[in-house]
C-alpha cells in the first residue's frame, strides 16, 4: 500500500477532503453562533414589549374605560 507521501495525487485528495470539512465545521459553528444571537436579540425584545406592556396596563387609570359592552 502506497503511503500519502509517495502518491501525491492521494495526498492533494486527502488535503482538499481536509480543507472542505474543516471549512464546513467552521461555518457550521458560525451560523450556529449567528442563530444563537439571533435567538437572544429576540427573547431580549420580547421581555421588553412585554415588561412596556405590563407598564402601560399597571398606568392605566380606568382599565374599561373606551370599552363599552
Amino acid at each position: 500500500m502506497q503511503s500519502l507521501a509517495n502518491n501525491p495525487a492521494r495526498r492533494s485528495h486527502v488535503e482538499t477532503q481536509i480543507n472542505f470539512f474543516t471549512e464546513l465545521a467552521r461555518r457550521s459553528f458560525d451560523s450556529a453562533r449567528k442563530l444563537g444571537e439571533l435567538n437572544l436579540r429576540l427573547g431580549r425584545q420580547r421581555l421588553e414589549e412585554s415588561i412596556n406592556s405590563g407598564r402601560q396596563m399597571l398606568a392605566c387609570m380606568q382599565p374599561s374605560a373606551g370599552s363599552q359592552h
